[in-house]
């Protein structure tokens, strides 16, 4: 094979350099250290005269001065995303999350996006992918003897797919590999907005009647009557509980990790909040612990509901039980999560104390509160307003 002449033109130290390799002309410059082996990235191209280099190489520099340059990488997005999951996600958040990230990754992403350079990517191939998943068939969880209807991707995992895609691009950023982020201004198809789904007050008078009845009837008591999440009633232990002042402090959740059903600290928000329990709530949990103490019923971490085999309650448990009770009751099947909707709405609509209800729910902020059950205030407005006007207007 012939030798390529090359001559290279001298620079300052940190300019790039600029060589003739043939017919050609070559520019490369120094963008970078991978944070990996410790090596200088470079980043360049060719050119068919050595004033086309010059010209590249200064818009290089330029582009690298305000950051818009990342070092050339043969990394797959793919195997950016495996590496990422497991190093970043999987130490440092709740294993629910690592779980959803995971299947976001694994389903949506490296199927159709993974075999792709990781500085490649842009904004119109992610739009693409939505617009695909949009249309997506899926077969979604049914209830207990319920049949099956097919569906297509919800709007909220459209939009954790863009949420997963667009954290790993800010580390990727972080960490010299891209430049942009591929997700920022992906916009989600419109969806009517609805409020949540949840039970009226006589279809939950109905179901309530009919799990005073059935096994776990505190269990449910509670659900309805705090508004916690699954994780959080089913991760309740006995030293959150005050009975005596009736107060419930919610700390912690029960998680499965690996398989196993596991108490951790901690909320979904990371906010510990102390709850009032009605005082038959109350007299019913005095009951359950009398009773778990004459069975030697107990749990190693002091969990307060448990199933009648002893055993910790897990989100399949729930629902299968929970269907069957909204069968029984004649009213219609929700989930476990639903509940929590049911008593915000009621709440809301019986008080109208928005601040009280998102103290109860454990929202952040208010606007979340107000944005999923602004349908309760409104009945509670509408209540107020009639009021109103019985005390106003003449006899």
């Amino acid at each position: 094979m012939a030798n390529k002449k090359k001559s290279q033109a001298r620079r300052a130290n940190g300019d790039g350099w600029i060589y003739q390799d043939g017919n050609q002309w070559r520019f490369k410059l120094a963008v970078g250290i991978d944070p990996a082996t410790g090596k200088t990235r470079f980043r360049g191209g060719r050119a068919s005269s050595h004033a086309e280099a010059t010209e590249s190489l200064r818009k290089l520099q330029a582009d690298r001065l305000a950051g818009r340059v990342a070092a050339t990488t043969k990394q797959t997005l793919g195997k950016y995303l495996e590496e990422w999951v497991e190093n970043t996600i999987k130490p440092n958040h709740a294993a629910s999350t690592y779980r959803q990230y995971r299947w976001i990754i694994d389903l949506h992403l490296v199927p159709h996006l993974g075999k792709k350079r990781i500085e490649d990517l842009r904004r119109p191939e992610v739009q693409k992918l939505i617009a695909l998943k949009t249309t997506q068939a899926v077969q979604p969880r049914s209830a207990v003897g319920e049949a099956v209807k097919e569906t297509t991707l919800s709007r909220n995992t459209l939009r954790l797919i863009r949420a997963v895609l667009h954290a790993a691009y800010n580390d990727a950023i972080r960490d010299g590999l891209a430049t942009i982020n591929p997700a920022s201004f992906v916009e989600l198809p419109k969806e009517a907005k609805k409020p949540p789904v949840s039970l009226k007050q006589t279809e939950a008078k109905k179901l309530m009647a009919v799990a005073a009845k059935g096994e776990l009837p505190e269990f449910w008591l509670f659900l309805f009557l705090t508004g916690t999440r699954l994780g959080e009633a089913c991760g309740l232990r006995w030293n959150d509980l005050d009975l005596k002042e009736k107060t419930a402090r919610i700390q912690g959740q029960l998680q499965r990790v690996g398989g196993e059903l596991r108490h951790l600290p901690g909320t979904k928000t990371n906010q510990v909040r102390e709850l009032p329990l009605q005082a038959d709530l109350v007299a019913g949990l005095r009951a359950l612990q009398e009773r778990q103490k004459a069975e030697g019923t107990s749990d190693p971490d002091g969990i307060v509901f448990l199933n009648p085999y002893g055993r910790r309650l897990g989100p399949k448990y729930v629902r299968d039980r929970l269907a069957e009770l909204c069968k029984l009751a004649e009213v219609p099947v929700i989930s476990p999560h639903k509940i929590r909707h049911t008593a915000a709405t009621l709440a809301l609509g019986a008080t109208s104390d928005l601040h009280g209800v998102q103290k109860m729910l454990g929202h952040a902020q208010v606007s979340l509160t107000s944005n999923l059950y602004g349908h309760g205030t409104a009945e509670a407005q509408r209540r107020i307003n009639d009021a109103l006007w019985q005390m106003i207007t003449p006899e």
